[in-house]
C-alpha cells in the first residue's frame, strides 16, 4: 500500500512539474519576441548589366536576390542596423558600413556588392525600405541604426542605380 502511495505521489508530482514547466514567457535561446520580414536584392544590376563594373560582374547573382523575402526573428528594441548585421553573419554575407553624413550608419555594401559597383556612366548604391517607405522623422530621413524594428516590419535593401547627372 505503502509503495502504490508513493508511486501516485510521484506521478502527480512529475505532472505537475511537467504542466508548469510550459507555462513561462521566457524566451529559449533562438526565440526571438518580434517578426520581420527581409529582402535583400540587385535586381537593377541585372537590369541594367550595362552598369555593372567588370569586377562585380560575377558578384551579382543571376535573379538578382541575396535574400529573397524571408522572415526572421528580432529582440524587442532591436534596430535596423543590428538586425541586418545578425543576419548577414549568420549567413556568411558580408555587409560594409561607415558613418554617413547625418552621424548615422551609411551601408555602402553587402555581399561585397558596394556603391562602386557601377561603371562611369552610373551612380548606384544601398538604399532601403520599412513596410515600402523610407524612414523619417519628421522631414528627416532616418539612417539604418536610427530604426527600431516592429513585429511584422517588411524591409527590403535595394541596390539603385541611375544614370550618370541624376538624382
Amino acid at each position: 500500500m505503502k509503495k502504490r502511495t508513493f508511486a501516485a505521489i510521484a506521478l502527480a508530482v512529475c505532472f505537475v512539474l511537467a504542466v508548469f514547466a510550459g507555462c513561462t514567457d521566457d524566451k529559449t535561446d533562438g526565440e526571438k519576441a518580434l517578426s520581420v520580414g527581409l529582402t535583400v536584392e540587385c535586381i537593377s544590376l541585372v537590369q541594367t548589366p550595362d552598369a555593372v563594373a567588370e569586377a562585380y560582374k560575377t558578384l551579382v547573382p543571376d535573379d538578382g536576390y541575396i535574400i529573397k523575402r524571408e522572415t526572421f526573428g528580432a529582440d524587442e528594441g532591436e534596430n535596423l542596423y543590428g538586425f541586418l548585421l545578425r543576419i548577414a553573419k549568420d549567413r556568411g554575407i558580408a555587409v560594409v558600413s561607415s558613418d554617413g553624413f547625418t552621424g548615422g550608419k551609411y551601408v555602402s555594401a553587402i555581399a561585397n556588392i558596394s556603391d562602386t559597383a557601377t561603371t562611369s556612366g552610373y551612380w548606384g548604391g544601398w538604399t532601403f525600405t520599412v513596410n515600402g517607405e523610407t524612414p523619417k522623422d519628421g522631414e528627416t530621413w532616418l539612417s539604418i541604426d536610427q530604426v527600431t524594428l516592429k513585429d511584422g516590419d517588411e524591409v527590403l535593401f535595394s541596390y539603385t542605380i541611375g544614370a550618370a547627372g541624376e538624382y
